[in-house]
């Protein structure tokens, strides 16, 4: 009886033996395993690995295109949480000028700068100034070269030199923050 148990039981380990050797035998269902794992590497891998670093990356090279960096200015600085109140936009137009450089082959900006101030009332009070506003900038721009300007952290401090020059010119008015809508330096 004793010798039947152990039969039966030997009969039944090499049946779910034969089993899991038949399964890893069938070669779609091995290759579809692979398929699964190679999927989940590369997925880790690019959640964890590449993604972080592009999105360091993704974010300063956005600036330099887009010429936008994220700016703090002195109404929505300490305000986390709240919706900041959308403003008007005045377009200063296209402006481009000659970068500083140090004696090699002369280099140009090209940009378009945009001004958000509280309301129509400010829209006048800048359009009435386009031509100081338009100076402030050449001048800001002319002192830049095509380093500074190429790395978020210039683009930043151009925003923050104009913000406060032009904030001078503008006491009592609003002004929100400033846009650069197209930046190119050839």
């Amino acid at each position: 009886m004793a010798d039947e148990t152990i039969r039966e039981e030997s009969v039944q380990e090499e049946g779910q033996a034969k089993t899991k050797m038949a399964l890893l035998d069938n070669k779609l269902v091995l290759l579809g395993i692979i398929v699964v794992l190679q999927a989940l590497m590369a997925l880790a891998i690019v959640q964890f690995v590449i993604a972080p670093r592009l999105a360091g990356a993704g974010a300063t090279a956005a600036v330099v295109e887009d010429g936008e960096a994220p700016a703090v200015t002195a109404n929505n600085a300490g305000k986390s949480g709240e919706t900041p109140e959308i403003g008007e936009i005045v377009d200063l137009g296209e402006v481009m000028v000659t970068l500083r450089s140090d004696g090699g082959a002369a280099r140009y900006v090209r940009i378009d700068v945009n001004l958000e101030v509280a309301d129509t009332k400010a829209v006048a009070a800048v359009e009435k100034r386009l031509p100081q506003l338009r100076d402030i900038t050449i001048v800001a721009l002319s002192d830049k070269s095509a380093e500074d300007l190429q790395v978020a952290e210039g683009v930043a401090a151009l925003k923050s030199e104009l913000q406060h020059k032009i904030g001078e010119v503008l006491p009592g008015q609003d002004l929100r923050n400033i846009y650069f809508s197209d930046l190119v330096i050839q």
